[in-house]
């Protein structure tokens, strides 16, 4: 196993929320019994670094926001129709891959009800699965390209005005957003030192 290493520091606010999350989630599915005792506090530092992001905030593109997350909801409910509509067809090869792109769809289950940040990063990673080299031939089997890429485009679009609201006004000074974000890092640190060292030791 080799860990890539880059710069969290690099991260933006959201981002760092972000890959923490995804990483919490990954090892939360992997059920790894020797990595699973390290997961709580990751999580426990999660939420106090969401608690500082998620902070209410002024009133600035509240309603363009409002609309944009209604639109990729819409879009979103569109894809899954897609995918529905598909299980049904005769054809076989049709079925199959709707039955394929469903799995999918359950590794991110009620996504529209999710917290802003959470649907963000929810949708990427499934647009990620969807667009891989074994998914994009079956999304385009059955005629879901269309209704995928509406969805990115959707939450990119809220993405960046979500972005610019939350830069609309300084974040509140009774959190210390920097010792947050170092406690999250030292957590993912461990996470990432015990993979590595059961992947040296147990490589199969």
């Amino acid at each position: 196993m080799k860990v890539n290493n880059f710069k969290k520091v690099a991260l933006q606010n959201l981002e760092h929320s972000q890959y923490a999350i995804n990483l919490y989630a990954l090892c939360t599915e992997a059920n790894i019994e020797k990595l699973n005792p390290l997961l709580p506090a990751l999580k426990t530092c999660i939420d106090k670094e969401e608690q500082a992001l998620n902070l209410p905030r002024g009133k600035e593109f509240i309603e363009e926001i409002r609309e944009l997350d209604a639109a990729r909801d819409e879009s979103y409910r569109a894809l899954q129709l897609c995918v529905e509509l598909a299980g049904h067809k005769r054809a076989a090869d049709v079925k199959k891959a709707a039955q394929e792109i469903t799995k999918v769809l359950k590794r991110y289950p009620d996504t529209p009800k999710m917290s802003n940040d959470k649907e963000t990063s929810a949708i990427r990673n499934l647009a990620d699965d969807l667009n891989s080299a074994q998914m994009k031939p079956l999304v385009t089997k059955i005629g879901a390209k269309a209704d995928l890429d509406q969805l990115v485009a959707d939450n990119e679009a809220f993405s960046a005005m979500f972005l610019k609201h939350y830069s609309a006004t300084p974040p509140s000074k009774n959190f210390d957003l920097k010792k947050l974000r170092a406690a999250t890092d030292e957590a993912i640190n461990a996470v990432v030192l015990r993979m590595q060292s059961l992947a040296d030791l147990l490589p199969d």
